[in-house]
């Protein structure tokens, strides 16, 4: 008798939990840099899309009562994508300092993070290279500015970082919406005469 009861209380949560709460999934939000662009001083800014709702109302206010944020996060990726099917004798290397400002859902400022990101190419046969550099911040926030701190260095031909070279700043969001179930939907329907259908729609 305990086991059952016990079943029927986890299924009744089970069932609330589903008709309260929407999942929306991860929406992501990303600014890049390329190539050349990639320089000391420039910067990067991202912003969840509910960003400036949630500083508008902050804390607890109307926004809690339509969505809560389950997961946020912040990456930086340093990447060559060799879309520009370049032909390199000798290998390279591009050296990126960087920073990274964050702000949370109320809109305050968190800690800014310090970072170095660094990507190798090799064409010789055999040699393992690192085409990809990733940071994931520790206290990430809805608003971002990436920031390059310092020289970039590149020992590609040229000195120049090359174009198929890219600096991405990611904001991932995981948020789920509620679902009011007491809500009456404003149903409407038409009528296909050809097809001889009804079809009924809300939203």
């Amino acid at each position: 008798m305990i086991s059952r009861s016990r079943s029927l209380f986890t299924c009744a949560i089970f069932l609330f939990s589903f008709f309260t709460t929407l999942h929306a999934g991860i929406t992501g939000f990303s600014g890049k840099l390329q190539g050349t662009g990639i320089v000391n001083a420039t910067t990067v800014k991202v912003e969840d899309d509910q960003y400036v709702y949630m500083t508008t109302l902050p804390g607890s206010g109307t926004w809690a009562g339509e969505f809560y944020n389950y997961r946020v996060t912040n990456s930086v990726r340093l990447k060559y994508n060799e879309s520009a099917k370049t032909y390199y004798t000798a290998g390279w290397t591009v050296t990126v300092p960087l920073e990274l400002d964050k702000w949370n859902a109320a809109g305050a400022p968190l800690t800014t993070e310090t970072f170095t990101l660094v990507i190798t190419y090799d064409p010789a046969a055999g040699i393992t290279y690192n085409d990809l550099s990733q940071f994931t911040a520790v206290a990430p926030g809805h608003r971002t500015e990436l920031t390059i701190t310092g020289t970039v260095t590149s020992t590609a031909p040229g000195g120049t970082v090359p174009v198929d070279v890219m600096l991405e700043s990611v904001i991932d969001v995981e948020r789920y919406y509620l679902f009011d179930y007491e809500a009456v939907p404003d149903v409407a329907h038409y009528y296909d005469a050809g097809a001889n259908t009804l079809t009924f729609y809300w939203e």
